[in-house]
């Protein structure tokens, strides 16, 4: 349903080796397979936060549910607080970026024009910043980096959400209206 077979691959062989293989990629391969970690994340996290009902579940993340894509994924863990805010923007200008990769044949390379436009939003988060050396680092290093911290940030969200999974309420236990007769 969430997972590709190379974002299950990676997990069996572990990350380093297939952040070596993603260095490798083509700037085109590389926005792709890097959204693909960050949908297969948040879709991971969402199933952990909803109620345990995996055909109701499946119903809304797969393809064609209302949550089945990668920017529906996103606004939803961000409205659901699964996601901190400046976690939700770099998800959106990743997803932006991947959009370019994917849909605009003149999208290239992360030296395009309008790729280095939605590069320079990306940040690193505070504590990882060290002068201005991001900041003048290759838009394809930046774009990559961002992917491999959220899709650490999103893993430890989902292992620290899976105490506050959602339940599926008992009807005694729903308000209901009551209808009275005079």
């Amino acid at each position: 349903m969430c997972a590709s077979k190379s974002v299950e691959q990676a997990k069996e062989d572990g990350w380093d080796n297939y952040l070596n293989q993603l260095e490798k990629e083509s700037a085109r391969g590389l926005a792709l397979v890097g959204a693909a970690i960050l949908d297969d994340r948040l879709c991971d996290l969402l199933k952990s936060f909803l109620i345990p009902k995996p055909e109701k579940v499946k119903q809304l993340l797969g393809a064609g549910g209302p949550l089945g894509t990668l920017r529906s994924r996103i606004t939803a863990a961000y409205c659901l607080g699964l996601v901190a805010e400046d976690q939700y923007h770099t998800l959106l200008t990743l997803n932006e970026i991947r959009n370019k990769f994917a849909h605009d044949l003149d999208s290239e390379s992360f030296d395009s024009q309008r790729v280095r436009k939605l590069c320079s939003k990306l940040v690193l988060p505070e504590p990882l910043r060290q002068g201005k050396e991001f900041e003048s680092a290759p838009d394809r290093w930046k774009f990559l980096l961002n992917v491999v911290l959220l899709a650490f940030e999103l893993d430890m969200s989902r292992r620290h959400i899976k105490n506050q999974r959602r339940i599926t309420p008992q009807k005694k236990d729903m308000p209901r209206w009551q209808f009275t007769t005079k």
